[in-house]
């Protein structure tokens, strides 16, 4: 194995976006069209909807639920 080598998923088209911090929990900080926010149950919902018409057409759906990496924002972390 290396690290170039698929480990059981294979992906006929990608659509992807970075790993990146971007205070997307806050609703405002949203940056357009599918970004997604789930503060709440409230939200959950239309979550399991969109998950749910995307896995019964193949869709994987890999999330990275937070990681700031090396850097980030001097006020993360603070109190609010």
């Amino acid at each position: 194995m290396n690290l170039f080598d698929p480990l059981g998923s294979t992906l006929s088209n990608r659509l992807a976006k970075a790993a990146i911090e971007e205070n997307m929990v806050d609703g405002r900080a949203m940056t357009g069209p599918g970004g997604v926010v789930l503060k709440g149950d409230a939200q959950l919902a239309r979550f399991e909807r969109w998950a749910s018409v995307g896995r019964a057409k193949g869709a994987q759906f890999w999330l990275q639920i937070n990681h700031l990496g090396r850097q980030m924002q001097a006020n993360l972390g603070a109190p609010t």
